[in-house]
């Protein structure tokens, strides 16, 4: 017979029990933290296995699209959420789905449109939007899959540094026990995808920079030789024509210089957009730099006539049907521009491209607001520019260019008191200064050539005049491009400091493009100028565009009066008419006046007998070197005269 339990015993075995039941629990925990860890790791493991598949399937394709299917394939495998989309938006901000998949839709594919249009109306949000859930699709867009049982909608955007280059929408019939597995993996396929996207992003941007112009977004000079390269080899092999038309704006420093850069580029945008318009789908449209276009005509039939389409197209772009449209006061230029064909002209791009921009050349030499087809003449007449353009650049760099001086004489005295310079070109059979001084000023050397006829001319005057001759004037033309640049005024301080030569023995002489220009900073140098003691000379004053609004607007001291009206004075009454009146004109302003073209005896003495006061012609000398207008100077009146060097 056992013995009977004492009350030590029984002490000991609760506490014992005790014992065991904190062991248990404490087992239990341990077990349920283990099975909680476990679980976590094989999670985590899966979440990491997806992303890397995604990512690896990223670093060896550039295909968007398979990277993106990897990425909803990993997500719709281990997460509830079955039915997804992933949008790209690209540098247009199109969004534009990439790929989906529908593990619920067995064959109603009918649910792609809304979800389509929720992922539409979410992109506006989608810089805010990280990963959000909703118990029931947001915007009325999701009402559709919501209505297929579809209650439940997880919103993720896919962004890099806080950029949004895409969506991930996604849908499930059954709500998202674990919603933190879910955020990791939206999350890391969105970060992930995120710089797939951005990649594709950059990529599209660089193209999209290397073939459109950035002002008006049409197409640059690569895609149009592209383009054009495309439209020969089908015409070779379709047996068509192809058509290459230049465009170029008509003064278009006018909307500049008036209303400025800005103004200029809204109205090339203007012409752009007018342009695209009034072409057909098949053809295509640059921007080659500047204000000139080009247009590829693809697929011309032998009956469609190309000059014909070509006029269509400029009656679209004239004045009154741009300011129709902008209802401003800017000025709207017209434009010129040359077609050529393909084969008749050129058989490749280049060719045809070049050939259609020596007949818009053409045009404008014509006076723009034309179109000129090509013709083989064109390139030969610029053959022959080109060089003349090579041999006057040239000709500056050697100092070819110098000055001759034809004589000023004093009326009625006929006393040969001063000089004009007049820019010749040392060389045989060289072409005159009405052909030479375009090309410098175009080429940009009327500057450099200007300053070195100027300093030229001043110190042979200083030189006349230091050796007793009584030289009062001596006449220098500068050209709009001269009064245009800023160191006029420098340059001419440099050099009246460099030979000593008085102010007022220089006259500057100008001509009405001055006027034409209309530039206030020319008008305000001519003042400075003048108040330098520095005259002015208006030449060929009555010819052209000439106005009496000069006389108001320019500070003159002289009037020139043309030639094609002096000759005409002894023998036609209203030429001697005219004459008289420009110098009633002077007189009444105070202007001196200057009669061109004198030539013989007869219109010398009618025109002294008007009361002009200077004259220059062949009467009295051509224009001539430096030595030999020495001689024909006169000497100063009274004591100061040598005796028998009287001029000839």
């Amino acid at each position: 017979m056992a013995d009977p339990a004492t009350p030590g015993d029984s002490l000991a075995w609760r506490r014992l029990e005790r014992r065991f039941a904190r062991e248990r629990t404490a087992r239990s925990e341990a077990e349920t933290i283990a099975e909680d860890a476990t679980r976590r790791l094989y999670r985590e493991q899966i979440k990491l296995e997806a992303i890397l598949q995604v990512a690896t399937r990223a670093n060896e394709s550039n295909d968007i699209e398979e990277t993106t299917r990897q990425g909803l394939a990993s997500l719709t495998e281990h997460t509830v959420w079955k039915c997804a989309h992933i949008f790209y938006r690209d540098p247009s901000d199109r969004l534009s789905a990439v790929a989906w998949v529908d593990h619920l839709a067995g064959s109603d594919t009918s649910r792609e449109a809304p979800w389509t249009t929720c992922g539409q109306e979410l992109l506006n949000q989608a810089n805010g939007v990280r990963c959000e859930f909703f118990d029931e699709p947001p915007f009325a867009a999701g009402a559709s899959a919501s209505g297929h049982g579809l209650q439940h909608c997880c919103i993720c955007s896919i962004s890099v540094h806080g950029r949004c280059f895409g969506l991930i929408e996604a849908f499930s019939n059954v709500p998202d026990r674990d919603q933190a597995l879910s955020r990791e993996f939206f999350e890391g396929i969105a970060q992930t995808l995120g710089y797939v996207y951005k990649r594709e992003h950059d990529r599209r941007m660089i193209e999209h920079m290397a073939y459109h112009d950035p002002l008006t977004g049409l197409g640059n000079r690569a895609q149009l030789f592209d383009h054009l390269d495309l439209a020969i080899r089908r015409a070779r092999r379709e047996q068509h024509k192809v058509a290459v038309m230049a465009i170029n704006v008509d003064r278009f420093r006018d909307i500049n210089d008036s209303a400025g850069t800005r103004a200029g580029d809204a109205f090339l945008v203007e012409l752009a957009q007018r342009i695209q318009s009034s072409i057909r789908d098949i053809d295509t449209v640059a921007r080659l730099g500047g204000d000139e276009f080009m247009i590829v005509f693809d697929g011309l039939g032998d009956s469609e006539d190309i000059t014909t389409l070509g006029q269509r197209l400029l009656r679209n772009l004239t004045p009154e049907a741009l300011n129709a449209k902008r209802a401003t006061q800017t000025p709207t230029p017209t434009q010129s521009a040359g077609v050529a064909i393909y084969p008749d002209d050129a058989r490749d791009a280049e060719g045809l491209a070049h050939c259609a921009e020596t007949a818009m050349q053409r045009a404008k030499a014509e006076g723009g607001d034309r179109l000129v087809a090509y013709d083989p003449a064109l390139a030969q007449r610029n053959e022959q520019r080109r060089q003349l353009e090579q041999q006057v650049r040239a000709a500056a760099e050697q100092g070819a260019f110098a000055p001759y001086y034809q004589p000023l004489v004093e009326l009625p005295s006929e006393r040969v008191i001063g000089a004009e310079a007049l820019l010749r070109w040392q060389m045989a059979d060289a072409p005159g200064p009405d052909v030479f001084i375009p090309i410098l000023e175009r080429l940009g050397l009327m500057h450099e050539v200007g300053t070195q006829v100027l300093r030229t001319a001043l110190q042979h005057a200083s030189q006349w005049l230091n050796e007793g001759r009584d030289l009062q004037r001596i006449s220098v033309n500068v050209s709009p491009v001269q009064l245009q640049d800023d160191r006029i005024l420098d340059t001419l301080d440099q050099i009246l400091a460099e030979t000593g030569l008085p102010a007022d023995r220089v006259c500057l002489e100008i001509t009405e493009n001055v006027y034409l220009e209309g530039d206030e900073h020319i008008r305000t140098r001519m003042a400075a100028l003048r108040a330098r003691g520095i005259a002015i000379a208006l030449d060929d004053f009555g010819t052209g565009y000439s106005s009496l609004g000069y006389l108001q607007w320019l500070s003159l001291d002289t009037l020139k009066i043309d030639k094609s009206f002096v000759f005409g004075v002894a023998d036609q009454k209203h030429h001697l008419n005219l004459v008289r009146s420009i110098i009633g004109i002077a007189e009444a302003l105070e202007l001196a006046v200057t009669a061109e073209g004198i030539e013989t005896p007869e219109i010398a003495r009618l025109i002294a007998a008007l009361g002009c006061t200077y004259g220059q012609g062949y009467h009295y000398g051509r224009a001539m070197p430096a030595d030999e207008l020495w001689a024909r100077l006169a000497w100063p009146r009274g004591p100061g005269r040598i005796p028998g060097n009287d001029p000839q």
